[in-house]
C-alpha cells in the first residue's frame, strides 16, 4: 500500500466564542497519519473560496542557526492570513501536543494532545513545509498535515478557547492526563459562579 493511499484526514471546525473542552478520544488505526485542521471563527455560511497554500515567515528551530538542544521536542511555525494575522502553530513532540492560536484580536485557539495505542504521547512532524489559508467574508480556515508514523492513534484533550486557556491547560499538567480524567475547569471559574 502506497503513502498517499494509508493516509487519513479529519477534520476539525471551530465557531467563535465556545468554551469547550473534550476529552473522549478519537480513535484512528492507519500507519501514517495525516491531520488537517480547518478552522471556522465565525458562524455563517458563506461559500468557500480558494485556498492560498502559504509558506511560514518564521520557523525554528531553524538547523545551523538556533541551538537545537534548547528546543529539544518543540517546532513552531508562524505563517500569516490575507489579513495580515498572524497564526502560530506549535508541536510539542515529546508531549504529544498540538496547539494552534490565531493571534489577533479574537485570539482563538484550538488544541488536542495525540496518543499512540499504548496511551503514550505519539510524536508528529511536519508532512509540507505550507498550509493552505482562506477567508470568505469573515469565515478563515487554514488546512495543514501532519504524521506520525504509528499504527493507532488517539486524540483527545481539545480544547477550543484563547491562549490563556491553553497556557492553563498545560500549566496543571493536564494535558498529560488520561483521556478519561475529570474535564478541565479553570481555577476562576468556580469562583465566578458563586
Amino acid at each position: 500500500m502506497d503513502k498517499v493511499s494509508m493516509k487519513k484526514r479529519i477534520y476539525f471546525a471551530m465557531k467563535s466564542k465556545q468554551n469547550i473542552t473534550k476529552t473522549e478520544p478519537l480513535l484512528l488505526n492507519t500507519r501514517t497519519f495525516i491531520l488537517v485542521i480547518i478552522y471556522v471563527f465565525l458562524s455563517g455560511i458563506h461559500p468557500v473560496a480558494i485556498a492560498q497554500e502559504v509558506a511560514p515567515v518564521l520557523e525554528f528551530p531553524e538547523i545551523g542557526l538556533d541551538d537545537t538542544s534548547t528546543y529539544r521536542g518543540y517546532t513552531t511555525r508562524f505563517f500569516q492570513d490575507s489579513d495580515g494575522n498572524t497564526l502560530q502553530i506549535y508541536i510539542k513532540q515529546e508531549q504529544g501536543r498540538v496547539v494552534n492560536l490565531w493571534a489577533d484580536a479574537a485570539n482563538e485557539s484550538i488544541s488536542f494532545s495525540v496518543r499512540d495505542g499504548d496511551g503514550q504521547p505519539a510524536s508528529m512532524t511536519w508532512d509540507s513545509p505550507a498550509a493552505k489559508l482562506t477567508t470568505t467574508g469573515k469565515m478563515r480556515y487554514v488546512e495543514y498535515t501532519l504524521v506520525a508514523k504509528k499504527s493507532t492513534l488517539e486524540l483527545g484533550h481539545f480544547v477550543l478557547n484563547t491562549m490563556r486557556l491553553e497556557r492553563d491547560f498545560q500549566h496543571f499538567k493536564k494535558h498529560l492526563q488520561p483521556f478519561d480524567a475529570e474535564p478541565f475547569i479553570p481555577p476562576e471559574l468556580p469562583e465566578l459562579i458563586k
